[in-house]
């Protein structure tokens, strides 16, 4: 199937999060997108930077994708989720993720509490 150039492309927009976002390590975000396509949609392909990450199925005339990824290196990655509709054509949208190392001040070295607490009880200090 083959349409003309004029008509209409798969159109993609980023839900989640809303923009490029600044992270620690270790820390999982969801990406999600919804696309839309007068004559169908096929799948959407994500990628890290230009590696190739995963596949997914998209269907009918409009569809939502969602993919997670733990960033355990600090630094700076794009992610990009291209949409392709049943002709063959796409459109992309992506985030720029900045990840960082947690501050190290923020860290909990030790506490006072009580002496029946377990590790993964909440306890105010």
């Amino acid at each position: 199937m083959c349409f003309p150039s004029s008509l209409p492309a798969v159109n993609v927009y980023r839900y989640a999060p809303a923009a490029s976002i600044e992270i620690n390590t270790g820390v999982s975000v969801s990406f999600g997108i919804g696309a839309d396509d007068p004559y169908g949609l096929d799948f959407s392909e994500w990628y890290i930077d230009s590696t190739y990450m995963t596949r997914h199925e998209m269907t009918g005339y409009y569809d939502e994708d969602t993919w997670s990824r733990t960033f355990s290196s600090p630094g700076t990655l794009d992610v990009f989720a291209y949409v392709y509709n049943v002709d063959g054509k796409s459109d992309f949208t992506w985030w720029t993720v900045d990840v960082a190392e947690p501050d190290p001040d923020l860290t909990v070295i030790s506490t006072a509490g009580p002496a029946s607490a377990y590790p993964g009880d909440d306890i105010t200090v």
